[in-house]
């Protein structure tokens, strides 16, 4: 089963900074936000996978990375290896790099959002892990 990263990324308002992914039927969920991340290449470890996601995905410095758990996502036959962070950058001096925008949202709106449906489950299950 192939491995990926996620980080979720969360401010001192207790927002999530989330990505709209591109609107391509060739990836996975598109126009669907979800985290930042992505698959781990081979011969690297988790955390670099994760750093070198970051870096490619968005242009700011991730503090207090903490990892929450693993979900499983059938859809894509995958194994995702779930992080949090905290995000100490305002929205508009992010810049991104991959994905159609950034937002951030509060957890009372992910509801009305489209995530997919296994990282919406993990999220909500975890929802004090993730937002505190």
């Amino acid at each position: 089963m192939r491995e990926s990263i996620l980080i979720l990324l969360i401010n001192s308002k207790k927002q999530i900074l989330l990505a709209l992914r591109d609107n391509k039927s060739t990836i996975v969920y598109p126009n669907h936000w979800s985290g930042i991340g992505g698959g781990i290449e081979e011969n690297e470890t988790v955390m670099e996978a994760l750093y070198r996601e970051i870096k490619e995905e968005i242009s700011c410095r991730v503090h207090n990375i903490k990892l929450l758990g693993e979900m499983i996502d059938s859809t894509v036959k995958c194994k995702v290896i779930i992080f949090k962070g905290d995000l100490h950058e305002e929205l508009e001096n992010i810049n991104l790099y991959e994905g159609q925008k950034l937002g951030l949202f509060y957890f009372k709106e992910l509801n009305d959002l489209l995530i997919p449906p296994p990282l919406k489950d993990f999220i909500f299950k975890n929802k004090e892990n993730v937002f505190n």
